[in-house]
């Protein structure tokens, strides 16, 4: 049973949502207010608002209404669209963070987006559902996420090794083209993110193939990751890599470490080994790290030897798990003007 100081914690989150979509809307009002075109007869003037607090107050409107208030006129237009106001909006939304899963029915295409802390409250009935129509269902074959990173999804369907990123906030997406299928033997892992060397989003294939295989051209880095010392390695497909904090993770059986500074193996750190009383650790393990709060509670997803798979929030702290009621793996998603065909 919940000890009433979480009951207090969980009843504070709800309170301070509440409050910030309140606060959304009145801004929302007082701006669509400020701009009426036709001012009702005997009305006061109203004065006009400098261009600099327009931009600010539209930084803070969520996208759905942004992409409405386009049509007030052309300079609003012109402002909505731009891509520098895109990555301002971006740095003030990335304080409302999302988790985004996939469902996949014929002819229909569904991400469903619900806030991050309603998983660990336990309170996920503020679900938005953004669905795309495809005739012949020729984009419902994208059938896993893989990554999420300034609103921008990366899908892929593995068995045609297609690649599609979309941002279902704007209904914007690019499909990436084609490129040769390795040996059915190979062992293929995806990842998506943005290099801020080159300022692009790219999408990375991590391939394990026989040294006489012969590959599709494609952009080649070649990175050395020390790691820090794990013991004995049973397999190398057990280590998983991650993103927590803004630092590189790392899993290892059941061990979850973070690089502090990225290159240094010496900043190699243990956060914490995960306890398991419920069940034999043989019978399962952990396949990612999604999102780990403040007070150490971090977000897992655990897998099976049956294939079945199951999101749990784990108290490092205390040792304590909470199961949710998320089906699907999610991704950490944040709602953005961004074009992934930009």
């Amino acid at each position: 049973m919940a000890s009433s100081s979480e009951n207090n914690d969980q009843n504070n989150d709800v309170a301070a949502y509440s409050l910030m979509k309140e606060e959304i809307t009145a801004i929302s009002n007082q701006l669509l207010s400020a701009v009426t075109l036709t001012p009702p007869p005997h009305s006061l003037h109203m004065p006009s608002l400098s261009e600099d607090l327009v931009i600010e107050i539209l930084c803070r409107l969520p996208v759905k209404l942004l992409l409405q208030l386009r049509c007030v006129c052309k300079s609003w237009n012109h402002l909505i669209s731009h891509p520098k106001f895109a990555k301002k909006h971006l740095s003030t939304s990335r304080r409302r963070l999302h988790l985004v899963t996939h469902t996949n029915i014929p002819g229909k295409y569904v991400i469903d987006s619900y806030p991050l802390d309603s998983v660990f409250t336990g309170i996920t009935t503020n679900i938005t559902s953004f669905v795309e129509y495809y005739e012949n269902d020729r984009f419902t074959k994208y059938d896993y996420i893989v990554g999420s990173y300034d609103g921008i999804v990366c899908l892929v369907e593995y068995f045609e090794n297609a690649v599609l990123l979309w941002n279902p906030s704007i209904r914007k997406f690019k499909q990436s083209p084609s490129w040769k299928m390795p040996p059915m033997d190979s062992r293929l892992r995806y990842g998506f993110g943005y290099d801020h060397v080159s300022d692009a989003y790219k999408v990375v294939v991590a391939i394990g193939y026989t040294a006489n295989y012969n590959g599709t051209d494609v952009d080649k880095t070649e990175l050395k990751l020390l790691l820090p010392d794990l013991g004995e390695i049973r397999d190398a497909r057990e280590l998983i890599l991650g993103l927590l904090r803004d630092c590189l993770c790392l899993i290892s059986c059941h061990d979850v470490w973070i690089m502090k500074e990225y290159g240094n193996k010496e900043s190699w750190t243990k956060l914490f080994t995960v306890s398991y009383w419920l069940e034999p650790i043989k019978y399962h393990r952990l396949t990612k790290a999604i999102y780990i709060l403040e007070d150490d509670q971090v977000l897992l997803h655990q897998s099976f030897a049956d294939y079945n798979s199951r999101l749990i929030v784990y108290d490092s702290r205390n040792h304590a798990f909470k199961f949710t009621k998320v089906a699907s793996i999610p991704e950490v998603y944040v709602e953005s003007l961004i074009s992934p065909c930009s």
